[in-house]
């Protein structure tokens, strides 16, 4: 699958406040800039481990091949919210729903597998393009009915203090304490 961002957050997992409490900065002069940092802390998170870190609004989409065949789709950026709609596109280049109910999803604390009924047919799905199934979900963490664990908050906290305290574009010849704090919540294949 193929990830894009439709509706990205506003919502962070680090506060400003906490940032600067730990960096111990008590002005509000750099306050647009370490904002900018937990910003930049939470996409790098969010590549690192092949997660939605904050909640947002994405679209995954897949080719239709041999690995479709058994009519489930794995998406492994979540947490995974609510499914918003799914899609797929005809030979004609028309996008065509899929009744909600003709799909269930299941899902853990990290992704989803979207199951379609053995009653639901593709008509005429352009198996050519490599988006020819389009799904439509919200993920992340963030919301009032999933808060962000204390550990994606204090690994992007330390990432974004870290960007602040050594701004050297350099490479990281070692793991970081963040990367370590992320690793238990990674992606089997990041």
């Amino acid at each position: 699958m193929k990830y894009k961002i439709l509706i990205p957050s506003v919502v962070f997992a680090c506060e400003l406040q906490f940032l600067k409490d730990q960096l111990r900065v008590t002005h509000d002069a750099h306050d647009l800039y370490l904002e900018s940092l937990i910003a930049a802390a939470t996409d790098s998170a969010t590549k690192d481990t092949g997660r939605q870190i904050n909640f947002a609004t994405l679209q995954a989409s897949s080719g239709w091949g041999a690995k479709n065949c058994n009519r489930a789709f794995i998406i492994e950026r979540g947490p995974i919210g609510d499914i918003i709609k799914i899609e797929y596109l005809n030979t004609g280049s028309l996008l065509v729903e899929i009744p909600v109910e003709k799909y269930e999803l299941t899902k853990d604390e990290y992704q989803g597998t979207i199951f379609l009924k053995s009653d639901y047919q593709f008509v005429d799905i352009d198996t050519t393009r490599p988006d020819a199934i389009r799904i439509t979900y919200t993920a992340g963490w963030g919301e009032a009915t999933n808060p962000f664990p204390e550990l994606i908050r204090n690994a992007v906290a330390l990432r974004a203090a870290r960007f602040y305290t050594s701004p050297d574009d350099g490479v990281d010849e070692k793991v970081t304490v963040s990367q370590n704090l992320l690793r238990s919540i990674s992606c089997p294949i990041v």
